[in-house]
């Protein structure tokens, strides 16, 4: 629609590489510290390809393995996408 979603999220997931930007990010009220918030989002562009045949629950477990550090185990993994799910209301399309 032209609106500036797109370019507003962005900004915000620190990917906007032209331009100037302007202002103070803050979240709940505290100065954004980006890599903090890009540990706790999740920012997936309009042109992210997501693989047809994979699961809710596959492809969220592709997304921890390449988020998460090598020192969470593949169990402590399953129970974070299982709380992720919960909480997201997605437990049905497992």
């Amino acid at each position: 629609s032209g609106a500036g979603k797109t370019t507003f999220m962005d900004c915000l997931a620190g990917r906007k590489t032209a331009g100037r930007i302007t202002g103070d990010v803050r979240v709940n009220g505290h100065p954004q510290v980006h890599s903090t918030f890009a540990r706790i989002s999740g920012y997936c562009e309009q042109n992210d390809i997501h693989s047809p045949q994979a699961t809710v629950r596959e492809a969220l477990w592709f997304s921890a393995r390449l988020r998460l550090g090598p020192e969470v185990n593949n169990a402590a993994c399953a129970r974070f996408i299982s709380e992720v799910m919960a909480l997201v209301e997605l437990t049905p399309l497992t």
